[in-house]
C-alpha cells in the first residue's frame, strides 16, 4: 500500500476503532496469500456477522450472549481484510466493493434485529432506530458515489460493532443491569447514527461543491 493510500484511507475514515486497529489488521492481511480472492473474505466476514446475530435469537440460554463478541471482532476483521487484500494483491473490482457494501447493510441490519427480537423490544422509538441506520447506510453508498472514496466519521461502523460486542459481554456479566445496558446502548447507537448522518452529509456537500 502506497503513503497516498494510507493518507486516503485517514483522510476519509476516521472510525476511531479502524484506525486503532489498522495496523494490526494490516499485519495479518500482509501473510494472506493471493490465491484468496477479496470477495471470499467478503462472504466469509458476513457469515460470521450473520451467526453472531442468529446466536441469540436461535439460543435462549444466558451464555448465548457471549456468542456475538467473537463473531462480530471477526466480522469487523474481514470486512477491513477484504479491502486490504484486494488493493495488496492488485484484485479490486467493482463488483467486490458492491458486494462489499451490500452485505455490510445485511449484516448490521442483523445486529439491531438481534437486540430487538432477543429482548423484545418494543415501541416507535426502535422502529425509527432501524429506519435512521437503514438511511444512515444509503447515505453512506450516496457520499462513496460522489467523492469516490468510503467516508467513515469518528464514531462509524468499526465502533458500533464494538459498541454491540462490549453491550452483549456487560449484559451477560450484569443482567441484573440488561435494561440500563440496553438503554445507554441503543441510546448511544441512535445519537451515534445522528451524528454519522450528519457529518456525512456535509462531507458529501464539500465534494459536491469543489466540483462546482
Amino acid at each position: 500500500m502506497s503513503q497516498n493510500d494510507t493518507d486516503g484511507r485517514r483522510r476519509y475514515n476516521k472510525d476511531l476503532f479502524d484506525l486503532l486497529l489498522y495496523p494490526l489488521y494490516r499485519r495479518i492481511g500482509a501473510v494472506l496469500p493471493p490465491s484468496l480472492t477479496p470477495n471470499a473474505i467478503t462472504l466469509l466476514g458476513t457469515l460470521l456477522g450473520l451467526l453472531g446475530s442468529l446466536s441469540v435469537v436461535l439460543i435462549d440460554a444466558h451464555w448465548a450472549l457471549l456468542l456475538p463478541p467473537p463473531f462480530y471482532i471477526l466480522y469487523h476483521l474481514c470486512d477491513t481484510l477484504d479491502g486490504y487484500h484486494a488493493r495488496h494483491t492488485e484484485q479490486s473490482s467493482l463488483f467486490g466493493e458492491f458486494l462489499d457494501h451490500a452485505l455490510d447493510g445485511l449484516v448490521v441490519l442483523g445486529f439491531y434485529l438481534a437486540v430487538i427480537y432477543r429482548f423484545d423490544l418494543q415501541g416507535m422509538f426502535y422502529v425509527i432506530l432501524v429506519a435512521l441506520r437503514a438511511y444512515d447506510s444509503l447515505l453512506f453508498l450516496g457520499a462513496l458515489k460522489v467523492s469516490g472514496k468510503a467516508y467513515n466519521p469518528t464514531v462509524g461502523p468499526a465502533t458500533e460493532v464494538w459498541v454491540f460486542s462490549v453491550a452483549y459481554l456487560l449484559a451477560f456479566l450484569f443482567p441484573q443491569y440488561i435494561q440500563e445496558i440496553l438503554s445507554y446502548g441503543l441510546g448511544f447507537a441512535c445519537a451515534a447514527i445522528l451524528v454519522s448522518i450528519v457529518s456525512t452529509f456535509n462531507h458529501a456537500r464539500r465534494e459536491i461543491l469543489k466540483r462546482a
